[in-house]
């Protein structure tokens, strides 16, 4: 006996349609269909094909729905074939629209079939039917039609509902059940209203809210529901913090819509289309007093969870319902979390309290307790340049700190001092005497992120000493590829070829030559034409298949004929980097951006003409 393909969803509860308008044609087109086909499922003979309008499951969601032109969907029932099963092959696309002689046929169309039992179809729902309203879906078994079930069509609907009671000023959770077979996995980035492709309209006493606006840079890493989630593990799923986009600061009700949207390729680009909307949903919002919330946060604080899914994906965000000076100590020790995320997280979080608050409070946490690298990549929001660098100075005693998070954030701060007003100037005297001070002993007991921000101090400080501290880190391979970088910063004459001859010595722990690839373009950046000599080495003779692409990269850009003739014989040889260099190619010429491979090949060959 065959097992039926694993399939589509399997509840079956009824979702009514969404009241999307029906044309009387439409309606009057299907009921003739419904009457037409009516009259051949009276055939006296074996026993008709039956199921349910709930027993209709589409492949998104878990449960019937309202179904949509073009989609999968399975039937359950009995009857649905003359025996258990048959044999079927594997379906290919276009579906086949009988199978075993069983046809399905939805508002008088033939469905595509995929599989076939006498108790299971999956089908594809054509794409020409209408797209709202009722719909009959009949089952033709050896030419005996089941009687007439009519399918909602539509737009599918979420459902939303409320965690809790809901209060002035306090967190308002909101629960979304999705007919779509995607979870809501909050956070989308560390901008915490960041809801990716769900949004919201709020309305009180009939007028829309314009939703909260927000201080600072977007964080954002992707759109929509289907990508962009930094959710961890453990993060609650299906629900989001609608007080991060709505304000609740009075008492009422208030009218809650949803609109999922998902990202779509298109022959023109990205689309970002709806997908589904809810009805309108009431919150009853209850006032709170002060002291009532003085208590949840007490009791609030005292639960605080350890979990980075719990703390990113719930308590965080209900800290910033009220983002007042009770609540910023407690999200300031979550900027010293273990956990990156929790970090980054808690620190760009600070953008909700006020400024001139965080501002105060970030200089006598600093002075006490010191810096993590994830707070420094948000003191620019608060802190003016002098304001940082006298923190970096007073920060510096943390650079022997054994606790490697306060070494790090001392590293960046010092570090980032020396972008002032967008210019990049070298690491002042003081700073960089302590760098140099506290180099040894980091290099000795530090880890792998530690070691990266010195070698980025290290590069700041155009002595010989940090020159050589970067060397012994290179030779150790210890933070070697940023190390190898920043000593082309210093631009030390007598360098060069030393870092030349690194292109050309194969590491045991990377024969590939990623970590020295990027030194190509170090040295062209730091050396100008005296490191061509060397590129061009590199490019006819380095063991290092990533430093050989890259060379090429570098002198294509200058229209080099040596860069051609390599990607000429990369394409002709169909090395496993091939692709890579006809891009190369496209990338530097506007006109071969969609060409195809031969004439880009053909261009390729013309430019390397030189060389031969």
């Amino acid at each position: 006996m065959r097992t039926a393909i694993p399939m589509l969803g399997s509840a079956r509860s009824r979702l009514e349609p969404d009241g999307t308008a029906i044309s009387l044609s439409n309606v009057a087109r299907n009921w003739v269909i419904v009457l037409g086909l009516a009259l051949l499922s009276m055939s006296p003979a074996r026993a008709q094909p039956r199921f349910t309008r709930e027993s209709v499951a589409p492949v998104r969601g878990t449960h019937a729905e309202s179904m949509r032109p073009g989609e999968m969907a399975t039937i359950y029932g009995t009857g649905l074939a003359s025996g258990e099963s048959c044999q079927q092959g594997n379906p290919t696309v276009p579906y086949p629209t009988e199978r075993c002689g069983v046809r399905v046929l939805v508002a008088g169309q033939p469905a595509g079939l995929l599989y076939v039992s006498s108790t299971q179809i999956n089908l594809e729902i054509p794409k020409d039917v209408p797209a709202a309203g009722d719909a009959p879906f009949i089952v033709v078994v050896d030419g005996r039609a089941g009687p007439p079930v009519l399918i909602p069509f539509g737009p599918p609907k979420a459902i939303l509902s409320m965690e809790g009671q809901a209060y002035v000023d306090m967190p308002v959770w909101i629960h979304i059940e999705r007919p779509q077979p995607y979870d809501i996995r909050y956070p989308y980035s560390l901008e915490a209203e960041n809801f990716g492709g769900a949004k919201f309209e709020v309305r009180r006493n009939g007028v829309i809210l314009t939703p909260r606006a927000y201080q600072g840079p977007s964080m954002r890493v992707g759109i929509g529901l289907l990508n962009g989630s930094i959710a961890p593990e453990g993060s609650p799923k299906s629900r989001l913090p609608l007080h991060l986009q709505f304000h609740f600061d009075q008492p009422g009700t208030y009218s809650v819509r949803f609109t999922g949207t998902e990202m779509r390729s298109t022959v023109n680009g990205i689309d970002v289309v709806e997908v589904e909307r809810s009805d309108w949903f009431d919150i009853h919002v209850q006032p709170l007093s002060g002291e009532q919330r003085s208590k949840w946060l007490a009791e609030k604080l005292k639960s605080a969870p350890t979990k980075p899914g719990e703390i990113v994906g719930d308590f965080l965000p209900s800290l910033l319902a009220n983002p007042d000076a009770a609540a910023l100590p407690a999200l300031l020790r979550y900027t010293e979390d273990s956990d990156e995320l929790v970090r980054r997280f808690a620190s760009y979080s600070l953008r909700y309290f006020d400024r001139d608050l965080v501002k105060a409070s970030l200089k006598d946490w600093i002075a006490r307790w010191g810096v993590t690298q994830a707070l420094v990549e948000t003191l620019g929001l608060y802190l003016d340049a002098s304001e940082r660098y006298k923190l970096a100075v007073s920060s510096s005693s943390w650079l022997d700190s054994p606790v490697e998070l306060k070494a790090e954030g001392a590293l960046a701060l010092i570090g980032r001092t020396r972008v002032v007003d967008g210019k990049v100037n070298p690491i002042a005297d003081e700073l960089a005497g302590a760098v140099l001070r506290a180099a040894p002993g980091v290099f000795e007991r530090a880890d792998a992120r530690v070691l990266q921000e010195l070698a980025l101090n290290l590069g700041g400080i155009p002595t010989r000493e940090s020159r050589d501290l970067l060397w012994k880190m290179v030779e150790s391979g210890a933070s070697r590829e940023q190390a190898q970088i920043c000593i082309a910063w210093l631009k030390f004459p007598d360098d060069l070829p030393r870092l030349a001859a690194r292109m050309m010595t194969v590491d045991a722990d990377d024969p590939l030559g990623g970590g020295s690839s990027s030194l190509v373009n170090a040295l062209h950046a730091n050396y100008g034409e005296a490191a061509l000599p060397y590129i061009r080495e590199a490019l006819d003779h380095s063991p290092k298949q990533w430093v050989r692409t890259n060379s090429a990269r570098e002198l294509a850009s200058l229209g080099d004929p040596k860069a051609y003739a390599f990607i000429v014989e990369a394409v002709e040889q169909r090395r496993p980097y091939a692709q890579e260099m006809l891009q190369v190619v496209r990338d530097r010429s506007p006109d071969l951006s969609r060409a195809a491979e031969a004439d880009v090949l053909e261009f390729a060959r013309r430019k390397a003409a030189g060389s031969r």
